[in-house]
């Protein structure tokens, strides 16, 4: 079996352990694959810890330096695992993904955007710490565009099937 042969949403869930007819091209294909599903949860994980943050700038939400802090510190945690997970080149390997081959194309670029989130959440991290709420804030607005800055080069505007 090869991973053009797996229907959409069906490799997800494929292991070897799960499937024992898979064959030496499946195995070459398994860092992928993993390495994929890593960074979906990863960026599930991220979307997840940054939605308080975005509900206090929106004011939806009272700031709460406590969650601010604490969701400063796992955000720079997180962010610190997605360069790993841009390793392994998933372009033309009917993986249904966001990321867009330019990623590849351009690894310089991507890994200088790459850094400048990590500064980002650094930086957000620090001045949640310290409590500072106007800084704090500050350092959220400096993360979302950021991360915006690199969404609009890097990943495909659409949702993947």
């Amino acid at each position: 079996m090869t991973v053009e042969e797996v229907t959409p949403g069906e490799w997800v869930h494929r292991t070897p352990a799960r499937d024992l007819n898979w064959n030496s091209v499946y195995a070459d294909q398994l860092p992928r694959i993993y390495n994929y599903q890593a960074r979906q949860a990863l960026f599930r994980v991220v979307s997840w810890t940054m939605e308080p943050i975005g509900q206090m700038l929106k004011r939806r939400r009272p700031y709460d330096p406590d969650l601010m802090a604490a969701s400063a510190t796992r955000l720079q945690a997180l962010a610190k695992m997605a360069p790993e997970l841009f390793e392994h080149d998933t372009r033309g390997f009917g993986i249904p993904t966001r990321a867009l081959d330019l990623i590849w194309e351009d690894k310089a670029g991507f890994d200088r955007k790459m850094r400048t989130l990590l500064a980002a959440t650094d930086t957000l991290a620090a001045t949640g710490l310290a409590q500072d709420r106007a800084r704090a804030l500050e350092a959220a607005i400096a993360l979302g565009q950021a991360c915006s800055d690199c969404h609009s080069t890097y990943r495909a505007q659409h949702k993947v099937p």
